[in-house]
């Protein structure tokens, strides 16, 4: 008996799958080498661990038949969230921890009455196999909000630094291998969210080649210390490429004897009158402090 194109598929996706799960292994790493959970939030993998525990009930033979490489991913990955979880609980801050338990507890009843409903309150297989599978789209679709935020940060800042390529490419082949699976079985609940994964995936990769290479910006300009605006702004006169150098002119024009005699509180308004040879409207601090960084 030959080995059926699905079951080689299905493979692929899960040995993808893995690498996908495996993939926070490297924070975690860094979390044990610390001590310290540092500004990391658990949300992201609490999310995880009841998104493989939905599908790990959906691959079982009460739900769906045939649904052992549904079953094994799952159940690998739900293993990695729980080893993950396992790390953060035991060097988060207290309130992080409380939190984290809070949350915790909630999924778990969540999904305690999920399997209490399919398994005693829905009698047919195709009904448990409806209630799960519409579950399981909603959650990891909900899931697929994070990878927006990501996007739409890589727009805004123009820069694909918080948007790695091994990471979004994975993300591509997993979508890739699990739409070609639900295809074959022609299971709807898994060509839902794994076509909607294929298309955010694509759309990585597309933003990925459109910003690869390009200095990371905020709010369309390069990076200033102290938040000042670019001299080329100037003060919204449109003579502002003029006016950093001429009060740098000005400013170099002042003897040091000047600049060492003692100014007075009083006397502090004609000496900022002679440094800029005009009534200014900012203090001298704040022009000679602005810096253009480079990154």
């Amino acid at each position: 008996m030959g080995v059926s194109a699905e079951f080689i598929v299905g493979l692929f996706g899960n040995i993808s799958g893995v690498c996908l799960f495996a993939s926070p292994t490297i924070t975690f790493y860094g979390i044990l080498r610390r001590k310290s959970t540092g500004d990391y939030s658990s949300t992201p993998y609490l999310c995880a661990l009841l998104n493989c525990a939905l599908w790990l009930l959906y691959g079982m033979p009460f739900v769906t038949r045939n649904g052992l490489l549904i079953m094994t991913i799952n159940g690998v990955g739900a293993a990695l969230e729980i080893s993950y979880l396992t790390i953060y609980m035991r060097y988060a801050p207290r309130s992080a921890k409380i939190r984290t338990a809070q949350i915790g507890s909630s999924i778990a009843l969540f999904y305690l009455l999920v399997v209490l409903v399919v398994a005693f309150a829905v009698h047919y297989l195709q009904g448990r196999r409806s209630v799960v599978g519409v579950l399981c789209v909603i959650i990891t679709i909900v899931m697929y909000a994070a990878p927006l935020s990501v996007m739409r940060l890589v727009i805004q800042t123009k820069s694909v630094e918080y948007m790695p390529l091994p990471l979004s490419t994975m993300v591509l082949v997993n979508s890739i291998a699990w739409s070609a699976y639900a295809v074959l079985k022609h299971d709807i609940y898994l060509m839902i969210p794994n076509f909607f994964g294929l298309a955010l995936g694509m759309g990585q990769l597309v933003l990925y080649g459109c910003y690869c290479g390009k200095k990371k910006k905020q709010n369309g300009h390069e990076e200033l210390e102290l938040g000042q605006k670019p001299a080329h702004e100037g003060n919204g006169n449109g003579n502002g490429a003029e006016v950093a150098p001429g009060i740098l002119g000005n400013v170099l024009a002042v003897s040091p004897s000047e600049f060492q005699t003692p100014v007075s509180l009083k006397d502090s308004v004609a000496f900022e009158t002679k440094v800029c040879e005009s009534p200014c409207v900012s203090t001298l601090p704040t022009f000679s402090t602005i810096t253009f960084s480079t990154h």
